[in-house]
């Protein structure tokens, strides 16, 4: 009966952590009402582009909440009941394990960096710079005013490519993406 009751917790306490699971597929996948709703489940990809949009209109402090969700690593953390006297129980032991359901977006963590170290919106961190810059490692951002918007583009500063003699490297864009101006609501 013991364990019947701690499985059943642990089942319990890992349902806790799951993502909204709004349907999103009612809204045009061009619209801003689709973007918000993808972030809104878990969508480190639409979290990200939410983040830069509000960035690129100076909305700094949602700009920060929705790249912060973007970097952050997803994950679930479980209770394992642990038979240490070998009584067929788990006398009240167990073993926490961390596991990583959706990896943060480096290119979030860049722009966080960005945003403490050149204290944009007057957010000022230090720590939270070295933490964010760790992150993003060789990821960097670009963002430049393009025609009727911004143009958002992420590199590798590390990419390999093998040449005659060894490797090279270099910087390779990664993708882009185009933020519309002004935002439709």
């Amino acid at each position: 009966m013991k364990k019947v009751i701690l499985i059943s917790l642990a089942i319990l306490a890992t349902g806790c952590a799951t993502v909204p699971s709004e349907d999103c597929s009612s809204y045009d996948v061009a619209s801003y009402a689709y973007m918000d709703c993808m972030a809104a489940t878990g969508s480190k990809e639409f979290q990200f582009r939410l983040g830069m949009d509000y960035l690129v209109k100076n909305q700094f402090a949602q700009a920060v909440s929705w790249l912060e969700d973007a970097a952050a690593d997803d994950t679930t953390v479980n209770s394992i009941p642990v038979d240490v006297f070998g009584t067929g129980f788990s006398d009240g032991f167990s073993r926490r394990t961390r596991t990583v359901n959706q990896e943060g977006k480096e290119e979030a963590a860049f722009m966080l960096a960005k945003i403490y170290g050149e204290e944009l919106g007057g957010l000022r961190d230090p720590d939270k710079v070295e933490d964010y810059k760790a992150k993003a490692g060789a990821i960097t951002v670009s963002y430049q005013e393009s025609g009727d918007g911004f143009l958002v583009q992420v590199f590798n500063t590390d990419a390999k490519r093998l040449v005659q003699g060894g490797q090279e490297h270099f910087t390779s864009e990664i993708y882009s993406f185009r933020i519309g101006m002004p935002r439709g609501e």
